[in-house]
């Protein structure tokens, strides 16, 4: 006899799916930022709010629709799939190995709550049709038993899966990008799990030639058994996690103390050249009296050419302490000043349009630390290239200041490449500061061409 699902149970289903839907946003927000949960500036770059919810929608209809089929294959990993990595392909490449990794998640996570609310609902089912020989009316009785535990499963399904990826938020504290090795270390459990359910629900019914054999009646030993080994694989990946993102707490703590220190080592540098620059000055102002004496004396008695030397040598005296730029401030005059005797040295040209304010309430040590870091590596790179250029300009607007530098390169000079070089810890302070003032800093690379700009809030 068969039965036909009532229009209640389809409504009941589509809701749960919804619920789903939601539960794999919620756990893609985790990892990936799609969402802004806060109005604070955390960093991160959220997606466009328009192609987000063109790819909710787009997944909600999925998942609607999935619910009128009865089908064993995984309908909704493969829309995940086929609707969340080609949209971060598109709009937000950075985040593709970890939009992989939140669907592999989920994927396990669904694959082993079918386990335990199959073993927990196993009694509801061995019972489903008690008093099934008193009914008057056995189609109505059976559609509604049928209904009950439909109910019941959807809802158990539902919630184990909401817990397993409420204890998966807990865990994670904070986005994290994933490289290439760590999604591998992190998405093998996930994929044991999945193959794990494709094999026991393949062997969970065989046929034989009386008819068909329920592998759970045969071994029910399996009910209890399962359950374990799919919370047990869990667990394994929660571990995982947490090892991940503790390792990369450490790495970012040992890399906070690495950059405390190299700012203070920076600092002093500044100090160092100011002082140095000031003994300068007072070196000239001190001789002053003595070489106007010798220029007279020199010209006195005719000596034009050795005139003519003296008067050379103290002009080049003289440059060594002039001010190429005046930014309005004495530290990053100084910084300033300094790159441009460095450049001059290297046969660099070295272009500059800034200034400084302190209304600005960056700190002018700060913006030392950035413009020395920024302009060493530009000119350190531009010294092997035929052109041997370095542009470099501090631009306000609105609330935000921008540091821009760009230089010639090679990248075949055989020196380290330049984009691998921002990420070590000679200039990893330039990264923190910008992110102490709410910024960020890019680094873009084309046609002999290496451009870097740092954004710094106004405070």
């Amino acid at each position: 006899m068969d039965f036909e699902v009532s229009p209640f149970i389809r409504i009941v289903d589509v809701v749960f799916s919804l619920m789903r839907l939601f539960m794999v946003l919620w756990l893609w927000n985790q990892f990936v930022p799609v969402i802004r949960r806060s109005k604070s500036n955390d960093g991160d770059t959220y997606m466009k709010k328009n192609e987000v919810a063109a790819v909710i929608v787009i997944l909600g209809i999925i998942f609607i629709i999935s619910s009128f089929l009865t089908t064993d294959l995984p309908i909704t990993t493969l829309a995940l799939f086929g609707v969340i990595i080609p949209f971060v392909l598109f709009s937000a490449k950075d985040w593709v190995l970890e939009s992989v990794f939140t669907i592999t998640l989920f994927w396990h996570i669904t694959s082993m709550s079918y386990f335990v609310v199959v073993s927990a609902t196993d009694f509801i089912s061995k019972n489903l049709m008690n008093g099934i020989e008193a009914a008057n009316d056995i189609e109505h009785f059976v559609s509604v038993r049928i209904g009950i535990f439909e109910v019941v499963l959807f809802a158990a399904y539902t919630i184990v899966c909401a817990a397993a990826i409420v204890s998966v938020a807990k865990i994670v504290k904070h986005r994290e990008k994933i490289h290439l090795q760590e999604l591998l270390f992190l998405a093998v459990l996930n994929a044991a799990g999945i193959i794990m359910t494709f094999i026991m629900r393949s062997i969970s019914i065989m046929s034989i030639k009386e008819g068909a054999v329920i592998l759970t009646e045969e071994k029910p030993e399996l009910l209890w058994q399962l359950p374990i080994i799919a919370v047990l694989l869990y667990l394994g990946e929660l571990s995982a996690i947490y090892m991940w993102q503790e390792n990369n707490r450490y790495r970012k703590r040992s890399e906070m103390y690495m950059t405390e220190k190299l700012e203070k080592e920076a600092m002093k540098q500044r100090l160092e050249e100011t002082q140095e620059y000031y003994e300068k000055i007072r070196k000239v102002r001190h001789d002053m009296a003595t070489h106007l004496t010798n220029i007279r004396g020199l010209s006195e008695h005719g000596y034009e050419k050795e005139l003519a030397a003296y008067i050379k040598q103290l002009d080049e005296d003289i440059s060594s302490v002039k001010m190429a730029v005046s930014t309005g401030n004495p530290v990053t005059d100084m910084v300033i000043n300094d790159r441009f005797h460095k450049a001059k040295k290297a046969g660099v040209l070295l272009s500059v349009d800034m200034g400084y304010q302190d209304a600005w309430g960056i700190s002018a040590y700060d913006m030392g630390i950035v413009i020395g870091n920024i302009l060493d590596n530009a000119i350190r790179e531009a010294e092997y290239t035929e052109a041997k250029n370095v542009s470099f300009q501090i631009r306000e607007k609105a609330a935000v200041i921008l540091v821009l530098c760009e230089n010639d390169y090679l990248p075949e000079n055989g020196r380290e490449h330049p984009e691998n070089e921002w990420h070590g810890l000679g200039l990893k302070n330039v990264e923190d500061i910008a992110e102490r003032y709410d910024g960020a800093m890019r680094i873009e690379k084309k046609e002999g061409h290496f451009s870097v700009s740092v954004m710094l809030k106004k405070r």
